[in-house]
C-alpha cells in the first residue's frame, strides 16, 4: 500500500468492519456518535507541509507506505483491539522521547544515544559525571540483529524506534530507521509490555499495519485469514 488510494479503500473497509462490531466487544473507548455515522474511523489527510514538518522535527525523512497513510488521515481511531490509535503526524515522535517510562521498565535507557535529553537528564539524576563513563560504540545503538530475538532486542529497539501508535493496552507500534529496505521502507514491529519480545519484524509500516488487521479479524471475527 504504497499509494493513498490503496489507503483509502483498505482503511474503508477496516473502519466499515469495526463499525460493525458490537460496542461490548470493543477493546478500544468508544469513538463519538458523530464518528460512526461517518463511517470513517480517521481524520482529515495531512498536509504534504505537515508531513515535511514532522521530517524536520525528527531529522529524517518517513518511509513511503507511511507517509501515504497519513496523506490519507493524519492518524486513526481504534486501530486494532491492542492498539487504540494511529499518532497524527503533529505528535508521533522518538519512542525513547515519548515513553520513557518503558525504556526505564525494560532497562533500555543503556542503548540511547548519549546526546540525548533523556541520557542528560539521567545522569544529572544520578549525579554521574559524564567523564566517567566508558567509551561509546556505536553497535550498541545500532545492532545489525535487532529484528532477531535475543533478551536486548526490544531494549535495542526502543532506544531507537519511532512511536508512530499510541500506548493503548500496554502495546505499542515502532518503525525502526536502522533497518530500511531498498525501497526506502522502515521495518515495524508490535511491541506490548505483557508480550516476551516483538511478535516478529515487518517489512514496513504497511505490512505492519496488515499484520494488525489480520490480528482484528482473528480477534474479533475468529478469522485465520490474511487480510485484504
Amino acid at each position: 500500500m504504497d499509494e493513498p488510494e490503496e489507503w483509502t479503500r483498505f482503511l474503508r473497509q477496516w473502519s466499515a468492519e469495526w463499525l460493525a462490531v458490537p460496542e461490548s466487544e470493543h477493546r478500544p473507548p468508544p469513538w463519538p456518535p458523530r464518528v460512526a455515522a461517518s463511517g470513517w474511523l480517521g481524520y482529515e489527510p495531512a498536509s504534504e507541509e505537515s508531513i515535511a514538518a514532522a521530517e524536520e522535527r525528527l531529522g529524517v525523512r518517513l518511509p513511503p507506505s507511511y507517509r501515504a497513510f497519513l496523506a490519507v488521515s493524519d492518524g486513526w481511531r481504534a486501530f486494532s483491539p491492542f492498539i487504540w490509535e494511529l499518532l497524527p503526524s503533529a505528535r508521533v515522535g522518538w519512542f525513547r522521547e515519548v515513553s520513557p517510562a518503558w525504556l526505564e521498565a525494560w532497562d533500555a535507557d543503556k542503548f540511547v544515544p548519549r546526546e540525548t535529553g533523556l541520557w542528560q537528564r539521567t545522569l544529572e539524576e544520578e549525579g554521574i559525571d559524564p567523564e566517567d563513563l566508558p567509551d561509546w560504540d556505536e553497535d550498541d545503538f545500532y545492532d545489525d540483529g535487532a529484528e532477531e530475538w535475543s533478551p536486548d532486542a526490544p531494549p535495542r529497539l526502543m532506544a531507537r524506534a519511532l512511536q508512530v501508535s499510541g500506548d493503548g493496552d500496554s502495546a505499542v507500534l515502532l518503525l525502526d530507521p536502522s533497518d530500511v529496505g531498498p525501497d526506502g521502507e522502515w521495518a515495524g514491529y508490535f511491541l506490548a509490555n505483557w508480550a516476551a519480545g516483538t511478535h516478529g519484524r515487518h517489512a514496513s509500516f504497511a505490512e505492519l499495519v496488515r499484520a494488525e488487521y489480520a490480528t482484528f479479524r482473528r480477534l474479533i471475527h475468529g478469522d485465520e485469514s490474511p487480510g485484504a
